[in-house]
């Protein structure tokens, strides 16, 4: 598990640090996730109150470590709300809205060696998506509330 910090200088720079990079020991669960995450800090850095968020894809395990944190923040008297602060990381949703896509669209490459197909690309294609699919779906997933 990568655990890279974001912060801001007091002169407004932004910064960028690898804190850790954690084996996972045992099971994937949110516990272990969570458990696995915290360890990266040092103890006396108050973590809790200092942590603004945790972005991650959309596996319900880092649901689930979010939901960890919340708990183990209001164990030391810190409110961290796991629904506002885990965020999706908005690659990998695009990468799945594509990937939708391509699959609604029935897009495959060309054999290696022949050119490219653009003709049988059109709106019959478009219209062979279902409205509710998982492109609708996934895209609902960039939702934030502040």
């Amino acid at each position: 598990m990568a655990v890279v910090a974001y912060y801001i200088t007091p002169s407004w720079e932004l910064k960028e640090l690898l804190v850790g990079f954690e084996q996972i020991n045992g099971v994937h669960n949110g516990t272990n996730l969570a458990r696995t995450l915290l360890r990266a800090f040092s103890p006396d850095i108050d973590i809790y109150r200092k942590l603004i968020s945790v972005t991650s894809d959309n596996a319900s395990n880092n649901t689930t470590m979010a939901q960890e944190i919340g708990y183990m923040a209001q164990r030391v008297g810190v409110n961290w709300d796991p629904e506002q602060r885990k965020i999706p990381c908005l690659a990998h949703v695009i990468q799945l809205v594509v990937k939708d896509i391509v699959d609604c669209l029935k897009i495959q490459a060309a054999p290696p060696g022949e050119e490219e197909d653009d003709e049988g690309f059109g709106e019959e294609a478009i219209d062979s998506c279902e409205e509710g699919t998982t492109v609708n779906q996934a895209l609902q997933k960039v939702c934030f509330w502040w």
